[in-house]
């Protein structure tokens, strides 16, 4: 236990730019919270601007800085599912009339990652964190439907990501099916054959 521990924990590692930016998009999530329910949707959108900014820093900086690790690739998954949750909760509370419009969208989105998670934790025992090139793309193309939907209400954008990121839940399963082992980081399920 103190060996795992100590490799995933050590100061040396953890405590690496790209980590240090998921980290503050973890600590983020309370923030916007706080401001959805008390409907500062201003500061929000401020807020998870940042939020989704450091989520494209980070990145960048594991593959330049070569500090990927299997750690960062975890926290990155933990700091992506938190802020997606809570962009569909201020959607509901900020828009509740775009909201169910978007419902059936938002539902089938969450149920694929709801079966892709639970087939993780099934299999491995742990949370997904295939990153893969699909999911990159759905995650780069959420932020501008998010807003453009926030904003001016038009909500076609951000239906097609919702078919993008049930393309990519279904990638994911694949990928899970196929794996003997937990693996992150995983290019595409091309990349396992």
């Amino acid at each position: 236990m103190d060996a795992i521990i100590k490799q995933y924990f050590s100061a040396q590692r953890f405590f690496t730019a790209p980590n240090l930016f998921t980290l503050l998009r973890l600590l983020l999530v309370p923030a916007l919270v706080f401001c959805v329910w008390g409907k500062f949707q201003s500061l929000f959108l401020h807020l998870s601007a940042g939020s989704l900014a450091s989520d494209l820093i980070d990145g960048y900086l594991a593959r330049r800085l070569n500090q990927s690790s299997e750690l960062g690739a975890r926290l990155d998954s933990w700091a992506d599912t938190l802020t997606y949750f809570v962009m569909s909760y201020a959607l509901w509370v900020f828009k509740p009339e775009v909201f169910w419009r978007l419902a059936d969208f938002i539902v089938m989105a969450s149920i694929a990652f709801a079966l892709s998670t639970a087939l993780s934790w099934i299999k491995f025992g742990r949370y997904p964190s295939y990153h893969t090139f699909l999911a990159k793309i759905t995650a780069a193309a959420l932020a501008p439907a998010f807003y453009i939907v926030m904003l001016f209400e038009i909500n076609v954008y951000l239906r097609i990501v919702a078919l993008l990121y049930l393309l990519s839940s279904l990638e994911q399963i694949w990928i899970t099916l196929r794996l003997r082992h937990a693996k992150s980081n995983i290019v595409s399920v091309t990349a396992l054959y």
